[in-house]
């Protein structure tokens, strides 16, 4: 008998909580709140990244042109508590630790998006209600499991090679909560679709997840930017001649970006931290060491945006005298983004 096993009754009892707390929701044992405002949901089944970052900032790039938006996330990670909203602060005191790595990572990409932090999201959709009335969407990171918000719109994301069809709830899987809510979802996105796909593959996976889709699914792929320098001496580098990779990640999956990596670079060293790790100074001193050991004149290193939100803000960092660079990226639809466009903005002129 193997551990899962051992465990699978264990995560039904988890499941069936998690089930218990929905259903109290729908009978109204406890309330949800709806606001006369358009809410959309981004969230996730499993634990771990789906790509949720990257979603976001493409509908916000997408829709900020014509409406006025906000993002509301409870800022995993961060060192504060109660509302923050960033665009109220001086700009040099948003950190990191302030707001947490990903709001911060929209706050300085979108300075025309509303960007605020909240433990309690029913606080902060009120508060932006009554302090910005022209506001038109309101965008809630990583809500799918937040019931206390009757949202108009909801979106759940699952990676291509991880889908939460084959998963189980917590401790024997890494679903929040059982799969069969996925029915709860207005849309469904399949994430990370490789660029080099099976037809049918493809075909089987929109047949698995047919069954609990209410409305249409989309499927989309990451795709990687151009390297951007971080430091000064990255400024004087050109990274495509580089001959050896650091590669520093603390997000939940870095194997598509050491994927990616490997198809331009032969000798790359992955050192991997805990997603949203809180970077020390004995971190960022063994980093260093790692990238000076046998160092010749072609090596760099590369971080995620989101690890870079949170490496840039350690004091005496002696990372700022190597060449670093991150690599953005961005999400691209496989196919159907007009029809996925459409429902959007539909919704977002119909509230």
């Amino acid at each position: 008998m193997n551990l899962r096993s051992i465990l699978l009754p264990f995560s039904w009892v988890y499941g069936s909580i998690a089930g218990l707390r929905r259903w109290m929701f729908q009978i109204g044992i406890f309330k949800a709140h709806k606001y006369n405002i358009p809410t959309i949901c981004i969230g996730n089944l499993r634990v771990g990244g789906t790509g949720k970052t990257p979603f976001v900032e493409y509908l916000v790039s997408q829709l900020s042109p014509e409406y006025k938006i906000a993002i509301l996330s409870r800022g995993y990670a961060r060192k504060s508590t109660g509302l923050i909203v960033a665009n109220e602060l001086p700009f040099e005191k948003v950190t990191a630790d302030l707001i947490g790595d990903e709001p911060l990572q929209y706050f300085l990409k979108f300075q025309q998006v509303l960007v605020v932090v909240s433990e309690k999201r029913t606080i902060g959709v009120e508060y932006l209600i009554q302090k910005y009335p022209d506001l038109d969407l309101i965008l809630l990171d990583d809500a799918f499991q937040h019931l206390h918000i009757d949202y108009g719109l909801r979106i759940l994301l699952t990676e291509y090679h991880k889908l939460f069809t084959k998963d189980f709830p917590f401790p024997a899987g890494n679903l929040r909560e059982n799969r069969n809510n996925a029915r709860l979802a207005d849309l469904i996105i399949v994430t990370k679709t490789p660029s080099d796909y099976k037809i049918i593959e493809f075909e089987k996976i929109k047949k698995q997840l047919s069954k609990y889709k209410k409305g249409e699914l989309f499927f989309t792929s990451i795709q990687y930017k151009k390297m951007e320098p971080l430091t000064p001496s990255a400024q004087l580098f050109d990274p495509v001649e580089a001959s050896e990779i650091l590669l520093i990640t603390g997000i939940a999956n870095p194997k598509p970006l050491y994927q990616h990596l490997e198809k331009k670079y032969s000798i790359i060293t992955n050192i991997s931290f805990p997603d949203h790790h809180d970077f020390t100074v004995s971190d960022l001193e063994m980093i260093e060491k790692r990238f000076t050991d046998g160092k010749n004149g072609h090596k760099i290193i590369i971080t995620t945006e989101k690890d870079w939100m949170r490496l840039k803000e350690i004091k005496e960092n002696c990372l700022l005298l190597h060449p670093v660079f991150s690599i953005p990226i961005e999400i691209g639809f496989m196919e159907k983004e007009d029809s996925f466009m459409k429902i959007i903005k539909d919704y977002v002129r119909k509230d």
